[in-house]
């Protein structure tokens, strides 16, 4: 696997890979865990982290009951789970087009690692 450069955020430093032209960018982390005293509030923006956070592997989803022929029913579960992915055409300044996905389950199952939401 082609590893990007490293990317400085705000909170931190990171690095993805490159697949089929694209820069890809997973399990990035937005947000405090919604546990505690944080449940059921705004989401406060996450701590900044040392190091270089390697966003190569989607995050755990959020914790639910899978069907067992569901395709994530062996991913891992947490809600340490507010997480975003990035695919982009590049890793430079340039400003580009965004669309954001949220996907469906019916606020049942589902998450970001369901195979057809691969980019």
């Amino acid at each position: 696997m082609e590893k990007t450069e490293v990317i400085k955020t705000t909170i931190g430093r990171l690095r993805g890979y490159l697949d089929n032209g694209l820069a890809v960018f997973k399990g990035i982390p937005y947000a405090q865990p919604p546990v505690g005293n944080l449940r059921f509030r705004d989401t406060v923006e996450k701590e900044p982290w040392e190091g270089i956070f390697e966003a190569v592997e989607f995050s755990p989803i959020a914790p639910q009951t899978l069907l067992p022929d569901h395709p994530l029913v062996s991913h891992p579960q947490s809600e340490d789970c507010l997480t975003l992915n990035i695919w982009t055409p590049g890793c430079d300044a340039e400003k580009r087009p965004v669309m954001i996905w949220i996907h469906g389950g019916a606020f049942i199952n589902g998450g970001t690692p369901f195979p057809r939401h691969n980019g």
